[in-house]
């Protein structure tokens, strides 16, 4: 992944902090804002589809196009759903 170093990845993956370079070139490359990665609640926690558009992006077997592509047809719908519930909740 760019000048990210295989080893480099494999710590972040368990849990080490990188330095701030690393971060960032990780963020561009997940194409996530850095504040995204920061939690300070289990209010701030990502939705379902998000966390699955994030795990896409990572997923190095993907093509990043194809990744992005993915990512949207999930939040899509996950949309739809919410608005058929809604629909659904509101019949009487």
């Amino acid at each position: 992944m760019g000048n990210v170093s295989p080893s480099t990845l494999s710590r972040v993956e368990s849990g080490k902090m990188p330095d701030m370079e690393t971060f960032l070139a990780l963020c561009n490359w997940l194409e996530v804002p850095p504040a995204e990665l920061f939690r300070t609640s289990e209010e701030d926690q990502l939705d379902t589809p998000e966390a699955i558009a994030i795990q896409l992006r990572a997923d190095k077997n993907l093509d990043p196009a194809i990744a992005n592509a993915l990512a949207s047809l999930v939040k899509a719908a996950y949309r739809d759903l919410s608005k058929s519930d809604g629909e659904l909740k509101q019949d009487p």
